[in-house]
């Protein structure tokens, strides 16, 4: 099954190579070409629509949390918790520079 997979991906890639070299070159303006461009420009669109998914998908439950943080706890955001935490009660020290 995953060999199957891989061929096929594999396959694609290299129609879409053999296809965007075709557009490349000096001598397609044929009747073929426009339909051949779009079809490029289709694969392309639907590469990046599995990555932006691929990349939106883990930060979702993320996105809830934080949603529903602020639903129950309006103004008070966990990340707040975590940045502007109170370290405790630390005296400066003051340090003297002696210039020679």
């Amino acid at each position: 099954f995953m060999a199957a997979l891989i061929l096929k991906w594999g396959l694609m890639n290299f129609c879409l190579f053999l296809a965007e070299s075709i557009l490349l070159s000096s001598w397609c303006k044929s009747v073929v070409s426009q339909p051949l461009h779009d079809w490029v420009r289709a694969h392309r669109m639907a590469r990046d629509m599995f990555v932006s998914v691929l990349i939106a998908l883990p930060q979702l439950p993320l996105v809830v949390l934080n949603s529903l943080n602020e639903y129950i706890c309006p103004g008070c955001g966990a990340h707040h918790l975590l940045i502007y935490r109170d370290p405790g009660s630390v005296d400066r020290e003051e340090k003297t520079f002696e210039l020679d």
